[in-house]
């Protein structure tokens, strides 16, 4: 409560999670422990949503694709959709479209849709790795673009122009933004893992909702690019970030802001 600076315990009980009936709401339903899930925001229907993440056992990543939502006035958890076992396959058919188990996706609500990008799934249709798919949720689940494979390098095509064959190359723990129009959401850094090297990108990446179509907008096409910050409070076209997962940033009218995150070396 940011009027007094406290914090209140809900619900949950930090290991066990208990799914319920599908669409069903219970007073017992909350999702089980997770990390790296990915979440977006209805402001208007006061609905927060909550997919994917996973965990590590024995050095083994297992990772969910499950969908939750949580009534923010009710204080209601419904498992919505998705499986509740683990590393699920997921779907790409029309009929019964769903992502596959991951964590790390970038995800954003906007436009009232849902949106998911990219992510590590040990389980993709049966091959693990880092994910470039853009999928959409307003009731149903809808694949937009991206590889239906792992490890896709994507498409840079070139910088600041718009065209259908773009598309950025697969990875987890970017940083997402979207603009409050809900026409554009906007992507920066993340990692992927190169024959067990975790590597980082740089670039900037824009979607236009209303096109389809994706944008390199900044940065580099290469990986582990170095900092180059220049003088404080000067703008320059030579200005650039490291290479980084995990920063997170904030779009206001294509002003782009972006804070922190880990680099590579």
């Amino acid at each position: 409560d940011p009027s007094n600076n406290t914090w209140s315990f809900i619900n949950g009980n930090g290991t066990d999670g208990f799914y319920g009936t599908l669409k069903t709401w219970n007073s017992s339903n909350h999702p089980p422990a997770r990390m790296l899930a990915s979440s977006g925001i209805d402001n208007q229907a006061g609905v927060f949503y909550l997919f994917g993440g996973g965990r590590r056992l024995d050095n083994t990543t297992i990772c969910r694709n499950d969908l939750w939502t949580y009534n923010l006035w009710s204080r209601e958890w419904i498992w919505v959709d998705g499986s509740s076992t683990e590393n699920d396959a997921g779907s790409r058919d029309d009929s019964d479209s769903v992502p596959s188990a991951r964590w790390g996706a970038s995800s954003i609500f906007m436009g009232g849709k849902l949106y998911i990008f990219g992510g590590y799934s040990p389980n993709n249709g049966g091959l693990p790795g880092h994910l470039n798919d853009l999928w959409t949720f307003d009731g149903a689940w809808d694949w937009i673009n991206g590889s239906d494979t792992t490890d896709d390098v994507g498409d840079y095509g070139t910088k600041g122009v718009s065209i259908g064959s773009n598309n950025p190359p697969s990875r987890c723990n970017a940083a997402t933004l979207g603009t409050s129009d809900g026409h554009s959401m906007w992507i920066f850094g993340g990692s992927i893992s190169i024959n067990g090297q975790k590597s980082y990108f740089n670039d900037l990446w824009k979607y236009d909702t209303q096109l389809d179509v994706w944008t390199w907008m900044g940065g580099s096409d290469q990986l582990n690019q170095p900092n180059n910050y220049g003088i404080m409070g000067q703008v320059s076209s030579q200005n650039v970030l490291s290479g980084r997962e995990s920063a997170v940033g904030l779009a206001l009218y294509d002003q782009v802001y972006i804070f922190g995150g880990t680099s590579g070396p």
